[in-house]
């Protein structure tokens, strides 16, 4: 610890973390020296907890589930422990809140043994809509010297098979009348009890009043949202997200509409595009439903744009005054949790203000979040206040500060908080990983830039989170690289669209549209409401050419890894083989080139290239494309391209179509600043 010669308002010393570099020392490790998983005060952190549980010594399996009772499978994974010094307790519980518990005796269980159990667990009275889960804990008998009776060993939550009545739908036919006024620069919906307004140049909610409380600070509704404070784990994708700004969007109204579709119900559709730097961004609609009971619906669809790869997250952030500091969440929990760090976060009923969300790194960084949450207040001392409510798979986090504040802050005494509060509203993370030594996440937990469409929506603190509201968000259509358009809805209704302007079709199954062309694309829904209208322009589809390359050849390469990275590697369509220029001895400095003959020419509509699999060496960072007819005079094609940096397919596609038989790829820079160059595999895209 290091004093920073400030005192805290009580008249207190103010200590921090301090760590490499801080005292002058070079070279060092950063923060490197004291970012394990309990802090340097030997305080725990959710990273403790994930190890505790992961490495738990019994695992658990849940079997048989009747009305009466249910198995468990215990297997002891101690090698000289038997199970039957440890009690078992169950809890069952449901929607967070535990409503019947017990204990349970074990009968011997030797090391590397299993044996099931059966607990007494009685289905109660199923509430329409409820999710019921069974928590089970094995404890310690009596005080040993490490642990006092009653300390948990080892845990494992079930979600319980149970049948539950399907939640109840808003009643449409007794919503109260709604008012719409669209004066200036405002759109001003009101109801009983609540007032929206919607900005016209924001392109967003700049008010909402629950109750008499204005719940938005500043006129900061939800703003589209794909950055996170970056982990240590994150700095694989450093480059990436300040390549492509997505830091700090800029955000630009396109359009603004609104239509009364029934007496209690307005809808308001905003266009915003939310562009980073290298012309890269997102288009974001987002179409917000305004309900006569207060409810707002608010359907998304992100469609990227640019050079945008991989995403921090996906999701909003809107703003609220500091005076709604209590959360409230149905969600894993307590502590943080995220995609690929969740197994020690049972699901459960929690709250807490929202300083205590923040959880403390050594180096102020991504911090809070909380997974697979079904809903989550903000309220004041009068219970008043925000009710997000989710499809149960989203991440909500609420904090002080923003993530630009724990960017800067490069160490704890440097975050002051804000008298406003943060909340996030997730759709999807990228996982954790552990890239700061390591590995970077998973592709099952890689989060990429993709069409995406996602639904929440915002309720007064007092409203029934289990009421499930109808979705007029518009369909999702998506077109495949084949010409097959596809169009997906969880609405329930009749989905039906147009092409050019045409008369509805009603969509039964993806349908080929290769020509240029709009399509248009909604759901009817009972009681004579229809979705919002998707329209989608798509370009004219050219036909690819299959080639041979067995005819291929490269005629040049300024540098090759003898018996291991020979040119050929390049174009010998096996992606485990690679061209590496020379490591062993000579290192030659970039740029670095491979020329390659097509055997004949070829229309070229762009190129794709494999990285190295298995090994970030030589990932070619900054490029330069050439074609030629004859080998010798060269004609650029692209002379400031950039790759990813990801070991995924790199897929250039070119402005227009070029000829030519010969192409020559030079390679300008590597993402890890070596002097190496390495590709895996490499082809064209030919028209036919």
């Amino acid at each position: 610890r290091k004093y920073n010669g400030q005192t805290n308002p009580d008249g207190s010393k103010q200590w921090f973390f301090a760590y490499g570099g801080d005292y002058g020392d070079r070279p060092n490790d950063n923060n490197f020296c004291c970012n394990g998983v309990v802090d340097p005060d030997r305080s725990i952190t959710a990273k403790l907890r994930e190890v505790r549980k992961v490495y738990q010594y019994v695992g658990f399996a849940l079997g048989k589930v009747t009305r009466n009772d249910a198995t468990v499978e215990l297997t002891d994974k101690y090698f000289f422990t038997d199970l039957d010094r440890f009690g078992l307790q169950w809890q069952l519980v449901e929607d967070g809140r535990v409503v019947e518990k017990g204990d349970a005796k074990i009968e011997s269980v030797e090391p590397g043994q299993s044996m099931s159990t059966t607990l007494p667990v009685a289905q109660p009275k199923l509430k329409p809509g409820a999710e019921y889960f069974l928590n089970v804990s094995l404890v310690q008998k009596q005080d040993e010297l490490y642990a006092p009776a009653g300390h948990v060993l080892a845990c494992e939550q079930f979600k319980l098979p149970y049948d539950v009545p399907q939640a109840p739908s808003l009643n449409l036919d007794s919503l109260p009348a709604l008012t719409l006024a669209d004066e200036g620069g405002s759109i001003t919906v009101t109801g009983k009890d609540f007032k929206a307004v919607f900005s016209r140049s924001a392109g967003t909610l700049s008010s909402l009043v629950y109750d008499g409380a204005e719940v938005l600070a500043g006129g900061n509704g939800p703003r589209l949202n794909l950055y996170r404070a970056l982990a240590d784990n994150d700095k694989w994708m450093q480059r990436d997200v300040d390549r492509t700004g997505i830091r700090s969007l800029a955000y630009s109204t396109k359009d603004v509409a609104a239509e009364k579709l029934a007496d209690g119900i307005v809808r308001v559709r905003c266009t915003v595009d939310c562009a980073g730097r290298s012309e890269s961004g997102m288009k974001h609609t987002a179409t917000f439903t305004v309900f006569g009971d207060g409810s707002i619906d608010v359907s998304n669809q992100v469609e990227p744009y640019g050079t945008l790869s991989v995403l921090p997250k996906l999701g909003v952030m809107l703003v609220l005054p500091k005076t709604f500091d209590t959360l409230t969440w149905l969600g894993r929990g307590p502590h943080e949790s995220y995609v690929d760090r969740k197994r020690s976060a049972d699901v459960g009923l929690y709250n807490g203000s929202v300083a205590e969300q923040y959880e403390r790194y050594v180096r102020p960084q991504e911090n809070g979040n909380k997974t697979d949450v079904r809903w989550a207040s903000l309220t004041d001392t009068k219970g008043k206040g925000l009710l997000v409510v989710t499809d149960g798979t989203y991440s909500i986090s609420a904090h002080h500060n923003t993530a630009e504040d724990y960017d800067r802050a490069r160490h704890i005494d440097k975050v002051v908080p804000r008298d406003e509060v943060y909340l996030c509203i997730d759709a999807a993370h990228m996982g954790l990983g552990g890239a700061s030594c390591g590995p970077r996440p998973m592709n099952k937990y890689t989060l990429t830039a993709k069409p995406t469409r996602f639904r929440y929506s915002l309720r007064p603190a007092t409203a029934d989170a289990k009421i499930q509201l109808p979705n007029l968000g518009a369909p999702l259509v998506t077109r495949d690289k084949g010409g097959m358009v596809t169009i997906e809805s969880a609405a329930s209704g009749k989905v039906e669209y147009c092409l050019n302007g045409g008369a509805w079709i009603r969509y039964t199954h993806p349908f080929e549209q290769i020509e240029e062309g709009t399509v248009e694309a909604r759901v009817n829904l009972d009681k004579g409401l229809v979705s919002d209208t998707a329209r989608v322009q798509f370009e004219k589809i050219i036909p690819l050419q299959v080639l041979d390359k067995s005819t291929w050849k490269v005629i040049h390469v300024d540098s090759v890894e003898p018996g291991e990275g020979e040119a050929r590697h390049a174009i010998d369509n096996n992606p485990e083989t690679f061209w590496h220029t020379a490591w062993s001895a000579a290192q030659p400095r970039h740029p670095h080139e491979i020329q390659i003959d097509l055997g004949k020419s070829l229309e070229i509509l762009g190129f794709t290239q494999l990285p190295r699999q298995g090994n970030s060496n030589g990932r070619i960072r900054g490029y330069e494309f050439y074609i030629s007819s004859d080998g010798k005079q060269w004609e650029p094609v692209v002379t400031d391209g950039r790759f990813r940096n990801s070991d995924q397919l790199q897929t250039v596609r070119f402005e227009k179509p070029v000829t030519g038989r010969y192409v020559r790829l030079v390679a300008l820079s590597e993402w890890r600043r070596q002097n190496f160059t390495s590709i895996a595999e490499f082809d064209i895209i030919a028209a036919k």
